[in-house]
């Protein structure tokens, strides 16, 4: 077999002739009738291989990817928090709406920039790329729209529960979001956690819950409060785990280390597998791509709930509330949640669900000195925070020690 590859206008055409697989940049396949066992089994093995790029950077992209998430989710509640005390705009639920749309728009940007200067003009104008293609898109969509949609969700139901009982109780009960994380990755993704990774989970939801004790009684509970909280830990947990999946169906084995007997929510292989897939800018392509696809599913999900609860029903209505100075904080919070939700897709690729879900309690360690640092008041710790605070840290080192043992 013959196989040549050429790269037209900063895109891959790979064609593959006598007895093998032809496939173009369209993203379709020619494959013959009859192909030797011995072949498919070296073709097979060669494409389970980490290109040379994700060895040598593997790790460092997880670091990376990492860093960023916990460097972006610790400023986004702190520069709202800015916003919304400012007076002059407190409507968190239509924020958050127009960062998922903006992120949505910054991926359509990317790749009609990216269109224009590569396949669109100068050298190999006439080529097709794989982000002209409607199979590519078609199969993203696919992938992310019940992950976009039930993020959306989480958002708006989030939202409404904050205003049903106090922030205690809310913050309390999204402790437990890790349990759900990894009893719903277990069930549904067949990523079985051992018996230590088990028990480091239950203290890093203990030391998040004694963060979160700081109450002596709930004076706003009612029930539909109270199940309204516990659904989004839980929506929180599907939201993690459909986002794994997502990577589990777009990107290649080599890339997610998804184990033999792994189970997924549908499909098989990696539904991208006809495009130039070890190519580096094609994998970054597709996590723009599945970052932006995600989020206008999220933007169409909470929508509704932010035209009713702060808009038609508000006393005052957002668009009264909007000007310059509003609209450029806007642009600025959009762009870090776009390296936030980024961050998270990065995530999911390179590692198991429960390893987001981790980084989602270790978060609140970051979010709690930024809210310190960048405010006047004054944080008295007491011994339980201290202890709190210690559980979560030293669990999240030993995680990180198992997942790199393993």
């Amino acid at each position: 077999m013959v196989v040549k590859e050429e790269r037209q206008g900063g895109c891959s055409v790979i064609v593959a002739s006598s007895h093998g697989v032809q496939s173009y940049s369209d993203g379709t396949l020619d494959t013959p009738l009859l192909e030797s066992p011995e072949h498919t089994s070296t073709s097979t093995s060669s494409h389970e291989e980490e290109p040379p790029w994700l060895k040598r950077f593997r790790g460092f992209l997880i670091v990376f990817g990492a860093a960023t998430f916990l460097s972006s989710s610790s400023f986004i509640p702190v520069f709202n928090k800015r916003l919304f005390d400012s007076g002059r705009f407190h409507y968190p639920l239509f924020t958050t709406t127009v960062y998922l749309l903006v992120c949505a728009l910054g991926g359509l940007a990317y790749f009609s920039s990216k269109s224009a200067w590569r396949c669109l003009g100068g050298r190999g104008a006439g080529s097709r790329c794989h982000y002209l293609t409607a199979k590519y898109w078609k199969d993203i969509v696919k992938a992310t729209w019940l992950l976009g949609i039930a993020f959306g969700s989480k958002l708006g139901l989030a939202n409404i529960g904050l205003d049903l009982v106090s922030t205690d109780y809310h913050v309390l009960f999204a402790s437990t979001s890790l349990v759900w994380v990894a009893v719903i990755g277990y069930a549904f993704l067949g990523e079985q956690p051992t018996t230590e990774v088990w028990c480091l989970t239950l203290f890093m939801t203990v030391g998040n819950i004694m963060l979160s004790l700081q109450f002596t009684s709930e004076k706003q509970a009612t029930v539909l409060g109270l199940v309204t909280n516990l659904l989004v830990p839980v929506l929180q947990g599907v939201c993690i785990v459909l986002m794994r999946h997502a990577s589990l169906v777009l990107f290649p084995q080599w890339m997610t280390k998804e184990s033999s007997n792994s189970g997924r929510l549908s499909g098989g292989a990696n539904s991208l597998r006809g495009f130039e897939t070890r190519d580096f800018y094609f994998n970054l392509d597709t996590l723009v791509g599945y970052t932006s696809v995600k989020c206008f599913f999220s933007f169409l999900a909470a929508l509704a709930a932010a035209l009713a609860k702060e808009g038609y029903f508000a006393d005052v209505p957002f668009w009264d509330a909007l000007s310059i100075g509003i609209a450029l904080d806007l642009v600025v919070g959009s762009v870090v949640t776009f390296f936030l939700q980024g961050s998270l897709v990065l995530l999911s690729m390179l590692s198991v669900a429960l390893t987001t879900g981790v980084l989602s309690v270790l978060k609140v360690i970051p979010q709690t000195f930024a809210a310190i640092w960048f405010s006047s008041s004054v944080f008295d710790p007491t011994a339980l925070h201290i202890a709190g605070v210690s559980i979560i840290i030293l669990s999240s080192l030993a995680y990180a020690w198992l997942r790199l043992k393993h």
